[in-house]
């Protein structure tokens, strides 16, 4: 990761959670956000109750007596509800979390917020309001600009 560093985002799920298993066929499997979340970001999927060790800089996180993975505690500060995404930057700081369903098309354009850094330069409305009007500016990876 340290020779391409990219954004990582997290899918937190569980088995068996229909929400989250609809989260991964209609929106992140859908041909544009898949080719841009792989080209972008470090994908992630993690079950909440795994029981994997994990270990990100010099902390390790562990599954916890209650079942839910401290790593999921330490992302959501113990507030997770699924399905949840969570975008981390560089320097695994979080970015944003993104808890329940999500739409398709409107979910690339978060992809393209978070992963073309448009949350450092500009409020979502601004960012919302260039991408669905006419004549939008156009992103390097845009795959819906100018559309409504």
């Amino acid at each position: 990761m340290n020779e391409d560093p990219r954004k990582i985002l997290v899918e937190l799920f569980k088995e068996p959670c229909s929400l989250c298993e609809t989260l991964e066929e209609t929106v992140l499997s859908v041909h544009n956000n898949a080719k841009y979340i792989n080209e972008v970001f470090y994908a992630v999927r993690f079950n909440v109750y795994s029981d994997e060790t994990v270990r990100i800089n010099e902390k390790i996180y562990k599954s916890t007596l209650s079942g839910e993975h401290e790593l999921v505690r330490a992302l959501t500060n113990c507030n997770a509800s699924l399905p949840m995404l969570v975008f981390i930057d560089e320097d695994f700081k979080v970015i944003q979390i993104l808890p329940g369903r999500q739409d398709a098309k409107k979910f690339h354009y978060i992809l393209e917020y978070f992963g073309e850094n448009y949350y450092n330069k500009m409020p979502w409305s601004r960012f919302m309001n260039r991408r669905t009007s006419t004549g939008g500016e156009k992103t390097k990876h845009s795959h819906f600009t100018n559309q409504k």
